[in-house]
């Protein structure tokens, strides 16, 4: 009733593996039935030889979005349930223990729950000069901060395990933890310029571009105060064994946050 309420149902296919039988499926609407004392049964898969046997199943369940949700958003634990099917060689056999589902959350957000801000939204180095040896760097710190905007459901408080990604834009991977910055004009418009860009977040760990990385939790409460921010470091270093050309650079990092 609850899955139902929200907009939410799932359906169900049994089918016998290693063999050309077809699928057994069973309806949202059928498994709703079962809330009045109904019970589905069904025949699947091939005939049984007489004598001991051994047969593989795939079940599957998919969940399905049957109507509008128009609540907040909201978080919404089931408990598990035991002995929700079973699978038995002939319709007069004896129920074993059946099938165990586990418990799950569902949980739904709204679009526009929160917002992403990156403070300041663009990192200036200053000049950079030619003479710059490979030990010798530029950085600058810049904050990334989820805020929560809308309330939830009433009476939901809820916690979001969230991601971020560094992406790596139009530039080149020097390794898997920095990027080759490119000439914007001048004679070597176009090619890299002897400089490379590394990104670390605040325990001084190098980020790894196009790889999700842990940015915190955010508690979405009523009083509408959800917040999580990390502080990050952007690394200008000149490119061992190369040379620092001359010209303006810039780089366009797209930066990606997503929930768990």
């Amino acid at each position: 009733k609850t899955l139902d309420a929200m907009g939410l149902g799932f359906r169900m296919s049994i089918k016998e593996t290693g063999n050309a039988s077809s699928a057994v499926s069973f309806s949202w609407d059928e498994i709703k039935s079962t809330q009045s004392g109904n019970e589905l049964r069904k025949e699947f898969g091939t005939k049984l030889p007489v004598g001991t046997t051994e047969r593989k199943v795939r079940i599957t369940l998919d969940f399905l979005y049957t109507k509008a949700y128009s609540e907040s958003s909201a978080v919404t634990a089931f408990t598990g349930i035991s002995n929700v099917l079973n699978i038995v060689p002939f319709s007069y056999s004896l129920r074993q223990n059946g099938f165990i589902l586990s418990g799950f959350n569902v949980r739904i957000l709204r679009n526009g729950l929160g917002k992403v801000d990156i403070v300041p939204l663009q990192v200036n180095f200053g000049h950079i000069y030619t003479t710059y040896e490979p030990s010798q760097t530029r950085q600058a710190n810049f904050t990334v901060i989820a805020t929560q905007v809308l309330r939830p459901a009433m009476g939901q408080e809820f916690t979001i395990p969230l991601a971020i990604t560094f992406g790596k834009g139009a530039l080149t991977q020097d390794t898997g933890q920095t990027l080759n910055l490119v000439s914007l004009d001048g004679p070597n418009k176009g090619q890299p310029n002897g400089l490379r860009l590394s990104i670390k977040d605040d325990k001084g760990k190098e980020i790894t571009f196009d790889k999700q990385e842990v940015l915190g939790d955010i508690t979405i409460t009523g009083a509408v105060t959800g917040n999580v921010s990390k502080v990050y470091t952007a690394v200008i270093t000149p490119t061992p064994g190369g040379s620092v050309k001359t010209g303006t650079f810039s780089a366009a990092i797209p930066v990606t946050v997503t929930y768990n």
